[in-house]
C-alpha cells in the first residue's frame, strides 16, 4: 500500500514540474520562517549563556577578580 502511495506521490509531482506549476508551498514558507527566526536570535542568546559562563568560571578561579 506505501508503495502505491509513494509511486502516487512521484507522479503528481512529476505532472506538476511538466505543466511548470513551480509555486511556493505553505510548509516551505513556516520551515522557512523558523529557519530565519532560529538563525537570528540563537546565536545572541548562546553567545551571552557562554560569555556568563566563562565570566563564572573566571569568578570562581581568580581570588583576585572577586574584589
Amino acid at each position: 500500500m506505501a508503495v502505491a502511495r509513494r509511486a502516487q506521490d512521484l507522479l503528481q509531482k512529476r505532472e506538476r514540474d511538466v505543466r511548470g506549476d513551480r509555486g511556493v508551498l505553505v510548509g516551505d514558507i513556516y520551515v522557512g520562517t523558523f529557519a530565519m527566526a532560529l538563525a537570528l536570535w540563537s546565536p545572541p542568546l548562546f553567545g551571552g549563556i557562554a560569555i556568563v559562563a566563562v565570566i563564572a568560571v573566571v569568578t570562581r578561579a581568580q581570588r583576585s577578580f572577586r574584589h
